[in-house]
């Protein structure tokens, strides 16, 4: 029963990425996505994006170790870059595993307990979080017209934003949800899965407590802001690989950005599928024909794909038989 648990957890999150991927490509022309790649793709702006997207790696490699140092140890980064490696390319495989695995090779290479190095990853992770849910926020404010589009064509639920938002109708509708969720809340406030909603976010507390007393705060800014313009880099190069994208602006890449973003925080591997359907529905938004925004979705992601899983293997071979004997077991 545990082993079709896994294997379930394994390959209904695939099927379903392979389904919405195949419903979004179903009627694209394939003849004409394999012209534009034969001719119509400047590989070179795509090995910078590759080589932006390792970097990457390596920025939350730096990042992570300011958290794991206050364990008591010293971590290299190589070490560390080598179990982001592993996170990215497990993560191809088993979505959200690879966190669990990043944290076990180095609980294990720096004689760690397991869940105090758990907690420091969830720290980081709590970080991007927010930094994700702010630009959605931002987004919506900024270009609520390109998540109405979205809605309506791809969740068939018509959607009216009016060009200008009227900040007393904000407030009266802040209002109205704070009080419908505190009544909701002590409706609910002792079911079981509520009280094990509390117990998960007092695990995330914890984690949470870490960057509190992280002592160079500031540092640790200084690298997730790197970190994330290193992200959004990675995918603005690749505008330029398209002759039908290299005059798209830094805003329009934003959209695609937050867009793409949320398709990631998706259970999927890879975001396959998620990915592509945001990606192209935010291009042909834009004026970008079908045919053209899916052929950039598709080389894209399979750029990305290919990247991490190269680091994947590469990680996982050079730290060394004995450790990955380890780390299976």
């Amino acid at each position: 029963m545990k082993q079709l648990k896994e294997i379930l957890r394994i390959v209904l999150p695939l099927a379903l990425g392979v389904v919405i991927f195949w419903w979004v490509y179903r009627k694209m022309d394939f003849s004409k996505i394999l012209i534009i790649l034969e001719d119509g793709v400047s590989f070179s702006w795509l090995l910078v994006s590759a080589v932006i997207g390792i970097i990457s790696h390596v920025l939350r490699a730096i990042r992570w170790r300011m958290l794991v140092r206050l364990l008591g140890v010293k971590p290299t980064i190589y070490t560390l870059t080598n179990a982001v490696f592993i996170n990215y390319g497990a993560n191809l495989v088993f979505p959200r595993l690879g966190e669990v695995w990043r944290c076990v090779y180095v609980a294990k290479k720096e004689d760690l307990p397991i869940t105090k190095v758990l907690g420091t990853m969830l720290s980081e992770r709590l970080v991007d979080v927010a930094i994700v849910g702010l630009m959605i926020c931002v987004g919506f404010f900024t270009m609520p017209l390109v998540f109405a589009d979205f809605i309506e064509n791809h969740i068939a639920i018509p959607v009216h934003i009016p060009f200008k938002l009227d900040v007393n109708v904000l407030y009266l509708g802040s209002a109205i949800a704070f009080v419908a969720v505190t009544y909701f809340y002590r409706k609910i406030e002792h079911s079981k899965w509520m009280i094990k909603l509390k117990s998960l976010m007092h695990e995330m507390w914890i984690g949470v407590k870490t960057l509190i007393v992280l002592p160079h705060k500031r540092e640790f800014l200084f690298w997730t802001a790197l970190l994330w313009t290193a992200y959004f880099a990675q995918l603005y190069v690749c505008f330029f690989a398209f002759n039908f994208t290299e005059n798209l602006g830094l805003s329009i890449c934003m959209s695609v950005f937050v867009m793409g973003t949320i398709a990631f925080g998706l259970p999927v591997q890879g975001g396959i599928g998620p990915w592509h359907l945001m990606v192209i529905s935010t291009l042909v938004f834009y004026g970008i024909g079908a045919t053209e925004a899916a052929a950039f979705a598709l080389i894209v992601h399979t750029l990305q794909v290919l990247e991490n899983a190269a680091v994947g293997v590469f990680a996982f071979f050079v730290t060394g038989t004995s450790e990955k004997d380890r780390l299976v077991t």
